[in-house]
């Protein structure tokens, strides 16, 4: 009765399940509270001047969060759209096997297209084997 439930394959499902929520969820959740406790009972209260200013932790926490957040989406949205996130996935897709066999697959089927509106017929079919023979491993 237990195997059915505790088999190799779930418990690596359930591994990367928690894997996701935790990295992508709770460490942002869990890291933005430990990083404003950290701020607050370490910097605030041991400077007089920000005592006046933030007088509970609450109304830091409020403060911190329609600052913080705001900033931290245009400094993404800036780094998304003109920043490395762009040249990052090129890098990544340049080191990926799949991603280099796929585009010479590509590459090869956009020759074979061509040739078949020139009208030669063999040349493309030539094309379009080696397209198939790259990915071929992949299958």
């Amino acid at each position: 009765m237990l195997r059915r439930y505790f088999n190799r394959d779930r418990l690596f499902r359930w591994v990367i399940y928690f894997r996701r929520a935790h990295s992508t969820i709770f460490a942002y959740i869990f890291g933005l509270a430990n990083f404003t406790v950290i701020q607050y009972y370490l910097l605030i209260q041991s400077i007089p001047f920000l005592q006046y200013i933030f007088t509970s932790f609450e109304a830091f926490v409020i403060s911190f969060i329609f600052t913080y957040v705001p900033i931290c989406v245009i400094i993404g949205w800036l780094d998304y759209k003109r920043g490395f996130v762009k040249r990052e996935v090129t890098l990544t897709a340049e080191r990926n096997p799949f991603f280099r066999d796929y585009s010479k697959a590509f590459d090869k089927l956009i020759q074979g297209i061509e040739k078949l509106i020139e009208g030669k017929p063999e040349e493309a079919l030539n094309y379009l084997r080696e397209a198939r023979e790259i990915l071929r491993r992949w299958q």
